[in-house]
């Protein structure tokens, strides 16, 4: 019971003390949460969905890393504003994240990938549809169309602290992000609970056995299987790693345009196959056909050849008696 009231009035006191901290803080302890690994950002699988990073959670009397995910919004119109540590008081609290109209604060955390530290520049909603800015965002533009190109925001943020306060990143929230947390807005939605779920029984994400650097970094969505994609030589937060990844794009372009085409030859070569198999046994059957034939003219041959043999000392003997009868005359 003294536990208990004690964990209560320091969360009052971290609450009271802390101005960024609004009552959407959930959890606090004294252990600073692990920097933000490196990852790379999979391809939107989705028309509509939302790319929400991943962070560290807590449970257990450790840390484990929530994969970052596309994921279906709470509702349309909606953006998602992360969840975040912030340290004040000698503690760390847990801010939940939430959806609505506009992003609110969530710590300056450099989370990458449109989330700056300052709202999102991933892409933006044009009435009910979304459009994806893919200066900072990975898009497969053969199954996503809806895109634009702004770099204003594309920055190498080498600051991965994943908390807010001292130590961390010392940043205020505007008078707009203060205003956002109070609007209206939906908490996480249940796929999200779901995957942070999944997170928490998986003894590898947890700090202590992954040394904070977890193999499972991402996921594609929640319709897809996992993407285990983690490259420690990429810079987080959509720069390097996005530019790389833009350069791929043609090429997996090119290869998807070159499998149609290449089953196209397949098919055009199959009958030409069936062809030569169907023309080999023809082939034999006109061998088989020409050979008595061939067999037949010899034959009619060899009655020649030997009129021949005979027609030649009868040529001979009538040859010696022009001689002959020459040499008569000549006497």
């Amino acid at each position: 019971m003294k536990k208990f009231i004690t964990f209560i009035s320091l969360l009052v006191s971290f609450f009271l003390n802390h101005n960024s901290i609004s009552s959407q803080v959930s959890l606090q302890i004294n252990i600073a949460p692990p920097p933000i690994p490196v990852y790379v950002q999979p391809y939107c699988p989705v028309q509509g969905y939302l790319w929400t990073p991943g962070y560290w959670a807590y449970d257990t009397n450790d840390y484990y890393w929530v994969p970052g995910m596309w994921m279906e919004p709470a509702q349309i119109g909606f953006l998602w504003t992360p969840g975040y540590w912030g340290y004040s008081g000698g503690y760390y609290g847990w801010n939940t994240g939430y959806w609505g109209p506009q992003i609110g604060f969530y710590g300056g955390i450099s989370y990458g990938y449109g989330y700056t530290g300052d709202g999102y520049w991933g892409g933006r909603w044009q009435g009910d549809v979304f459009q994806y800015n893919s200066a900072v965002t990975n898009i497969n533009t053969t199954i996503i169309n809806n895109t634009y190109i702004d770099k204003s925001k594309v920055h190498n943020n080498k600051n991965r602290s994943s908390f807010n306060g001292k130590g961390g990143v010392n940043r205020q929230p505007t008078p707009n992000e203060r205003s956002a947390s109070l609007s209206n807005h939906a908490s996480p939605t249940s796929k999200q609970l779901d995957h942070q779920e999944m997170a928490s029984k998986d003894p590898n994400q947890f700090s202590k056995v992954n040394k904070g650097k977890p193999s499972r970094t991402v996921m594609g969505s929640g319709i897809d299987k996992e993407n285990k994609g983690n490259n420690p030589t990429e810079k987080q937060g959509g720069n390097k790693s996005h530019e790389q990844t833009k350069q791929n794009q043609p090429r997996q372009q090119q290869k998807q345009e070159q499998q149609p085409r290449e089953q196209k030859q397949q098919q055009q070569q199959q009958p030409r196959q069936q062809q030569k198999h169907e023309q080999q046994p023809r082939q034999q059957e006109q061998k088989q056909q020409q050979q008595p034939r061939q067999q037949e003219q010899k034959q009619q041959q060899q009655p020649r050849q030997e009129q021949k043999q005979q027609q030649q000392p009868r040529q001979q003997q009538q040859q010696q008696q022009q001689q002959q009868q020459q040499q008569q005359q000549q006497q």
